[in-house]
């Protein structure tokens, strides 16, 4: 199940151009909550990640792949989001925000 998230992520240098890497939705990032994250408490479905998906939640040393919409996200979880440069970066803004 790992492979499908790091498919298409390792690009060589003739394989394509700059500007379609940053389009491909096959970047990954983790981002930890800080404690003042406005989206505490807030289930995984309810985020709003601007297309981007968590892919894998991060929860005391305890690693959840594709963690279910309803589970609610806490002080420390560490998201890892998976889409386009523009996606994760949008939704790494907004879960950081306090």
């Amino acid at each position: 199940s790992r492979y499908a998230l790091l498919q298409g992520f390792f690009h060589g240098a003739d394989d394509v151009s700059v500007d379609e890497i940053e389009q491909a939705p096959t970047h990954l990032r983790a981002v930890e909550l800080p404690a003042r994250s406005l989206v505490l408490g807030r289930r995984i479905g309810e985020l709003e990640l601007g297309g981007a998906r968590v892919t894998t939640l991060v929860r005391n040393a305890i690693r959840t792949v594709d963690p279910g919409a309803e589970l609610a996200v806490e002080v420390g979880d560490t998201l890892v989001l998976s889409g386009t440069l523009e996606q994760v970066g949008t939704a790494e803004g907004w879960l950081l925000r306090t």
